[in-house]
């Protein structure tokens, strides 16, 4: 308990102190990692709070952790110094703040984390270059596709390609019949001309 009484009290003259940074956005997706850019090294004293609680805390290169939620989640390297958040869920959300504590003085930086829900696999709109894609400001998928059997939906060149073929046949179709015509125009022709002949021949 005293233990913890002079953490919380270094922690708030170290606020106190600190030189103030603008606030980080950053984003992640359910069941995914976030590493806070900001690092606390093993020789520094470091706290890690979400919102107003202090949720670890590094001295002397020794790392503990406070909130029973973070244990087995939460995890600081000791040598990049960075702490990462695993398995995230949407209660991660919020305001999370690093303190440190060097010989050059104390360092705050803060950072707004958004947790959203992985996206589904796309399949939910066109989009140019024939693609599907599902996105989130966390996240993006997408998936190349044939957009006429996948999105439900054509462009020009799969429109014309789809109907040259029923153009060719249709043609085809006209000629013949054509070609018929002719055939018997050309008999009857014929043989207009062999009766008048005959007719003549006859006289």
């Amino acid at each position: 308990m005293e233990s913890s009484m002079r953490l919380i009290v270094l922690l708030i003259v170290m606020r106190f102190s600190a030189s103030e940074e603008v606030k980080k956005n950053l984003t992640g997706t359910v069941g995914g990692n976030i590493t806070l850019p900001d690092s606390v090294q093993e020789e520094e004293l470091g706290f890690l709070l979400y919102g107003r609680k202090i949720i670890a805390h590094v001295i002397k290169g020794g790392f503990e952790i406070h909130e029973d939620i973070y244990k087995n989640r939460l995890q600081w390297d000791r040598n990049s110094g960075l702490f990462t958040l695993t398995e995230l869920q949407r209660n991660d959300s919020g305001s999370y703040v690093i303190h440190s504590k060097t010989g050059k003085g104390n360092r705050k930086s803060s950072y707004e984390l958004t947790v959203y829900d992985s996206v589904p696999t796309p399949a939910v709109k066109k989009v140019s270059g024939k693609r599907c894609v599902a996105a989130n400001p966390a996240e993006e998928k997408t998936l190349p596709v044939h957009v006429r059997t996948t999105c439900g939906d054509t462009d020009d060149n799969d429109t014309n390609s789809s109907t040259e073929p029923r153009n060719y046949n249709i043609l085809i179709i006209i000629f013949c019949v054509l070609s018929v015509v002719m055939i018997i125009l050309a008999a009857f022709i014929i043989k207009s001309k062999y009766l008048q002949t005959r007719l003549l021949a006859d006289k």
